[in-house]
């Protein structure tokens, strides 16, 4: 490409904004889910789901990609004890989601003494 054309090129790029790159797609949470940081949109997943995997407790969660989380995503909570102490954590993982994709995060409890969790960290990478 002549310079001459390469800048042209780059003022055209820069005065329409780049309009000939498409965005990624960003979607609504469907309802009954909770938005966050437009990420990801989450929820307790229904009375009675189980995880797939048996341990002594487990936390399931329900996800809806709001954008595309190339690099999967990531849950943290902290375990608590009945007087409300953390005595541990537990966390998932989901592979690579495109926006509306819905996935299941299934955090194991491995502490015999849980009797709560508190969501800590939610990421979309």
């Amino acid at each position: 490409m002549k310079p001459l054309a390469a800048v042209a090129l780059l003022a055209g790029l820069l005065f329409t904004g780049c309009a000939g790159i498409a965005e990624p797609s960003v979607l609504d949470a469907p309802e009954g889910y909770s938005n966050v940081e437009n990420e990801l949109a989450i929820r307790e997943a229904p009375a009675g789901t189980a995880c797939s995997i048996a341990s002594v407790g487990c936390r399931v969660v329900e996800a809806f990609a709001i954008k595309d989380c190339p690099g999967g995503a990531y849950i943290e909570a902290r375990v608590l004890d009945g007087d409300g102490v953390v005595i541990g954590m537990a966390n998932a993982t989901l592979p690579a989601l495109v926006a509306g994709d819905y996935g299941r995060f299934e955090m194991l409890i491995s502490e015999a003494d849980a009797a709560d969790t508190e969501l800590s960290k939610l990421s979309c990478n």
